[in-house]
């Protein structure tokens, strides 16, 4: 596919996925609503225990010492593993209870993990 098509597709797709939120301005409302509520803090919980276990705090810290001029102590390292983490978790986990649907929802889809979990353990 040519370059001149794909992004004639594309600007066609964005106008038409847009055309909801410029002519109802509830719809931006809502999307806004779930973004706030549970988007960032999930992204921004998934990105602390992405740089804080998986790759590490202390070897970022390390890398960011190295090139900045601000120094940073070990107290960063325990705000990324621990502080961060527990309190967009304790954020999260009251936006979710604030909305007792979505509990059920979360519980039905918990169950069935477990329950396929079990199955191939069995």
């Amino acid at each position: 596919m040519s370059r001149e098509k794909t992004v004639l597709i594309l600007t066609i797709v964005g106008c038409l996925m847009s055309l909801p939120f410029a002519l109802n301005a509830g719809n931006i409302g809502f999307v806004d609503e779930i973004v706030s509520t549970y988007g960032l803090p999930l992204i921004g919980f998934a990105e602390v225990m992405i740089f804080g276990w998986v790759y590490g705090a202390d070897r970022l810290r390390s890398y960011i010492n190295k090139v900045s001029d601000f120094k940073i102590g070990r107290w960063w390292t325990w705000l990324i593993k621990i502080v961060i983490p527990v309190a967009l978790g304790y954020g999260i986990l009251g936006n979710i209870l604030k909305q007792p649907g979505l509990v059920i929802v979360l519980v039905i889809i918990l169950a069935a993990i477990l329950a396929s979990i079990n199955s191939r353990l069995s």
